[in-house]
């Protein structure tokens, strides 16, 4: 293998690498995300949407 070679198979196992952690990170985020949602159910911090909306019209006369 030359080392020009090596060089661009370095490069590209790197840039896979990176794209899986970045892939990961995003994935941990998104279960992070839909884990707060139930625990927000779970503890009734959640509203109907029509009356969130209703809300929002009078808040700011709509």
């Amino acid at each position: 293998m030359t080392s020009k070679t090596f060089k661009r198979y370095d490069l590209a196992m790197r840039q896979a690498a990176q794209r899986e952690l970045d892939r990961q990170r995003y994935f941990d985020e998104l279960v992070s995300d839909v884990r707060a949602g139930f625990e927000d159910i779970a503890a009734g911090r959640t509203q109907d949407a029509f009356e969130s909306l209703a809300d929002l019209r009078a808040k700011h006369g709509l």
